[in-house]
């Protein structure tokens, strides 16, 4: 008949485990259902399943809670960006961000309002960064990576620090926070200047020891290093 099945066990995260997923070639077909026991029959043109695949793509890639991507795309990402900025060259700039005792935040609100305050964190990362080759993820519970590629460490630092005064301008009261008495974020940025062949683990590993610094001298910071070759 023409009719190619899908990977149906990805499919169901959209159209529910209650269904079997079949595509028509040939346009709209219909179907029996052999008995009362089969699930229901799903029919899919070649649009829709497209449609289908990029919100699969999407739900794959993306953090559930804060809707930018998630860590195993960026590990994915930084690679690739390395690469290209090698070949070409360029330059390349990574933002890690922390909430600052994020910990003390979710003890003293609650776990609802630490959601709240990361999706904050998301929206406010996405209203500074829109080129399309920039790149937001969330890195772990309370951490958010930023690649920017093209840019040099001064852009870099500067735009930094217009996130952590975005954020703190939101003006979310943190009680239990040594920084302020409201949310704020710490920032390290690293920025590869040359091309090395560790470049992905160097540029996350002083970025990492960027934000230590940044926690270090109290928090609601941004603190920066340019990589060169060792």
């Amino acid at each position: 008949m023409g009719h190619q099945p899908v990977i149906a066990q990805a499919i169901y995260q959209i159209l529910g485990a209650d269904c079997e997923v079949l595509t028509a070639a040939d346009g709209p077909t219909t179907f029996a259902l052999c008995n009362e026991t089969l699930p229901d029959l799903v029919l899919l043109d070649d649009e829709t399943l497209k449609f289908q695949s990029e919100q699969l793509h999407t739900m794959a890639f993306r953090d559930t809670l804060t809707g930018v991507y998630a860590r195993h795309y960026f590990d994915e990402r930084i690679g690739v960006e390395c690469a290209l900025a090698r070949r070409s060259g360029s330059v390349l700039s990574l933002f890690v961000i922390e909430i600052d005792h994020f910990n003390a935040y979710n003890d003293y609100y609650g776990y609802q309002a630490g959601d709240d305050a990361l999706r904050l964190i998301a929206r406010v990362l996405e209203s500074r960064l829109h080129r399309p080759g920039d790149l937001i993820a969330r890195y772990g519970c309370e951490a958010f990576v930023c690649l920017l590629p093209a840019t040099d460490f001064e852009p870099s630092t500067q735009l930094a620090g217009k996130i952590e005064r975005a954020v703190r301008a939101r003006g979310i009261g943190h009680a239990s926070s040594a920084a302020a008495p409201v949310v704020t974020v710490s920032v390290g940025v690293a920025t590869s200047r040359r091309a090395i062949e560790d470049g992905s683990e160097a540029l996350l590993r002083l970025a990492d020891d960027q934000l230590c610094q940044a926690k270090q001298r109290g928090g609601g910071r941004v603190c920066g290093k340019v990589l060169y070759r060792p």
